[in-house]
């Protein structure tokens, strides 16, 4: 199984994300109902792995409270060749608390080495299969005072990645709501 952390949005936010998908050359539009922030990729993950995971995660739930987040802005992962455009997230020291709460708990309980990358929280909303030219330039300045919330943050949810067809699908295997206590 293929498996991440994330964050989901209202449907109204997901509409506004998903509003700003316009024609650029060589983009692969991220689906609206796929639209969500990482919080930990965990990518292939055995079966029997699955329960450790889910405990750890449920851990990190009961100990952390509800927040706000506010999207804000858009950039391209990739430079002078751009791989994605996303939407950023406003300075969150909860979010980033978070993340590294679920990092811990993932090596403490379930084994999971800790992501090594820089945690840079976002919303993918294309990724490029060639480069989009200057249309993009043009593209980051229309959008870049995109904002929306602040938006209630009360769980994070398991998925599984499943791939086939146009795009991937992903699938929620747990939601976790923050400051729940788990009934032992």
């Amino acid at each position: 199984m293929r498996l991440f952390v994330a964050l989901t949005f209202p449907d109204e936010v997901l509409a506004r994300l998903a509003g700003l998908q316009w024609p650029l050359p060589g983009a692969k539009w991220v689906p609206e109902e796929n639209l969500h922030l990482t919080v930990r990729f965990l990518g292939q993950v055995m079966e029997p792995d699955l329960a450790p995971i889910c405990d750890a995660l449920e851990g990190v739930a009961a100990a952390s409270g509800p927040f706000d987040l506010t999207l804000s802005g858009t950039d391209v992962f990739g430079g002078a060749k751009p791989r994605s455009v996303w939407v950023g997230v406003r300075h969150s020291d909860a979010l980033k608390t978070l993340h590294r709460k679920i990092d811990g708990a993932l090596l403490r309980e379930a084994g999971r080495a800790p992501d090594r990358r820089r945690f840079t929280p976002h919303v993918t909303l294309a990724r490029f299969r060639k480069a989009p030219g200057e249309r993009l330039g043009r593209f980051i300045v229309q959008t870049g005072l995109f904002s929306a919330g602040p938006i209630p943050i009360e769980e994070f949810t398991l998925f599984e990645s499943l791939t086939g067809g146009t795009h991937s699908h992903y699938r929620p295997l747990a939601t976790f709501p923050l400051g729940a206590v788990s009934a032992g």
